[in-house]
């Protein structure tokens, strides 16, 4: 049974008129009268009465043109999911480091379910290298993950852009100092993130270039347990100034200056070059740029 076929009976029906149906598909009666007689073969036996006055059901056709009315509008809609002219449906699935997920995803979602109220979204939160590996297996979509990422099989484009800090316990000696050498700085206990991390690996740099190395007494990949363990006087670490501002206002910790010290941890949107974006993850793109652009400074 052809679809075709099958929207030429419930046009013809609807309209009680082959011209009709004709004038609506754009193609000539006959064309209609052959498309009907395929039909009714493949049906088995007569679909429509025939008469000078138009065309109505056999009783065969009424119960055909009943259950596949509501088909063919399913299928029309399907077509425009699909050709992008109905509403977002289905799942996306978001991977994000916790800064992205703390500090940038919420006003992103929000806008994203305001504008797609029927789009199921799922949000997995992990370091940058797990986040990659779950685009690698497809169990997300979209990664904003800490760049760069330098495998030609990404895509990724700077999104958000957050300051590093060096911070200490709020009484450390090296607090309030105008300016502390890295060679310095490298001799205190350090809690760090582990070393397959981004920022481990910028702040690893940082020290090299002055040839020191320093003192890592903890790596740890949770930056929500780095702020206790600094808290508590166990070391020195570096993180987002935005996930320490608080800390530092309320003096829970305190910034170290350290001489040269500019780090700054871009995070960006990844995805896999081989593979298309949906229209779920094109309008999620449309509004992570939006956001990046209204929290730019300047």
């Amino acid at each position: 049974m052809d679809w075709i076929d099958l929207e030429t009976f419930v046009l013809a029906v609807q309209h009680g008129s082959l011209s009709e149906a004709a004038r609506r598909l754009f193609v000539s009666q006959p064309a209609v009268s052959v498309r009907l007689r395929r039909l009714e073969a493949a049906v088995g036996e007569p679909l429509l009465y025939r008469s000078g006055r138009g065309v109505r059901p056999t009783p065969t056709g009424a119960h055909l043109f009943e259950r596949a009315r509501p088909l063919l509008d399913e299928l029309r809609d399907l077509e425009k999911d699909l050709r992008g002219g109905g509403p977002l449906r289905g799942r996306l699935g978001i991977g994000c480091t916790d800064l992205v997920a703390v500090h940038h995803l919420p006003a992103v979602l929000r806008s994203l379910r305001r504008r797609h109220s029927q789009l199921e979204i799922t949000v997995q939160v992990e370091g940058t290298a797990p986040l990659l590996s779950m685009l690698d297996a497809n169990d997300v979509e979209v990664v904003l993950a800490t760049l760069p990422v330098p495998e030609d099989r990404y895509a990724s484009v700077p999104v958000f852009h957050d300051p590093l800090v060096v911070v200490a316990p709020p009484k450390h000696p090296l607090v309030g100092r105008k300016s502390v050498p890295p060679g310095e700085v490298a001799a205190e206990p350090w809690i760090l993130h582990k070393p397959s991390s981004v920022s481990r690996a910028m702040v690893d740099g940082f020290f090299s270039s002055h040839g020191v190395r320093p003192r890592t007494e903890m790596e740890i990949s949770s930056p929500e347990a780095i702020r206790e363990l600094v808290h508590a006087g166990l070391g020195l670490s570096v993180l987002p100034e935005r996930t320490v501002r608080r800390d530092l206002s309320h003096r829970r910790m305190g910034r170290v200056a350290v001489g040269g010290f500019a780090l700054s941890r871009s995070s960006g949107w990844v995805v896999r070059r081989d593979r298309p974006l949906s229209r779920a993850a094109q309008a999620l793109q449309e509004i992570v740029v939006e956001r990046a652009a209204a929290t730019r400074p300047g």
